[in-house]
């Protein structure tokens, strides 16, 4: 028997070395997703609790009172000034975005002049945010409105920036009413509106 002592041509051994390195290309690929994927999903969880505590903290005085009016006080950031009914008092809570050594906070002083902040841990938060609100009828005193701030990942992540948001981290504040609003200041008109520091 004669065995066959021929090696690999340099094609075939062309040909091996491109068939490695497409798929040494596809699995980098497949580990840089699935970091991506780890990176976003941290910072996402490092925000929950501090995200949790604020909007349950908010919405315990949007859930305990009438609100009768909002404010805008600032047109360069985000800073709401809200007016509630408590028997013959009208008590006013704020809530502001502020920004210290390059860290966001989150923070709000509640109808019983309480002072809360929240670090947003290696986070941003969006200096324009959407405003929403809609009332059913002049005759049905019924409204209701939705504040959304958008949080992006502080190191630019594919998976969560401003072209690319990923909702999950948002913060998100609803409220239905069923008493007339002042609506004194224009931010409490049908449809959406910008608040803070937004370009157009």
């Amino acid at each position: 028997m004669q065995l066959n002592k021929k090696g690999m041509t340099l094609i075939e051994l062309l040909i091996t070395i491109v068939f490695v390195g497409m798929i040494l290309v596809f699995m980098f690929s497949l580990l840089n997703d699935l970091k991506g994927e780890t990176d976003n999903n941290s910072f996402v969880f490092a925000n929950q609790v501090n995200k949790t505590d604020a909007i349950h903290t908010i919405q315990k005085d949007l859930n305990t009172y009438d609100l009768l009016d909002i404010k805008s006080l600032s047109n360069n950031s985000i800073k709401l000034e809200f007016t509630f009914s408590k028997g013959d008092a009208e008590p006013k809570a704020t809530l502001s975005v502020t920004k210290k050594d390059g860290v966001y906070y989150l923070n709000y002083v509640n109808a019983s002049s309480e002072k809360y902040s929240w670090e947003m841990k290696d986070a941003i938060i969006d200096e324009c945010a959407s405003f929403i609100i809609h009332k059913d009828s002049d005759e049905l005193p019924s409204y209701y409105f939705n504040l959304k701030l958008l949080v992006y990942n502080k190191n630019y992540h594919e998976l969560n920036n401003k072209t690319n948001n990923n909702i999950i981290d948002d913060i998100e504040i609803s409220y239905y009413g069923l008493n007339n609003l002042k609506n004194n200041n224009g931010i409490l008109t049908d449809g959406t509106h910008q608040i803070g520091k937004c370009t157009n």
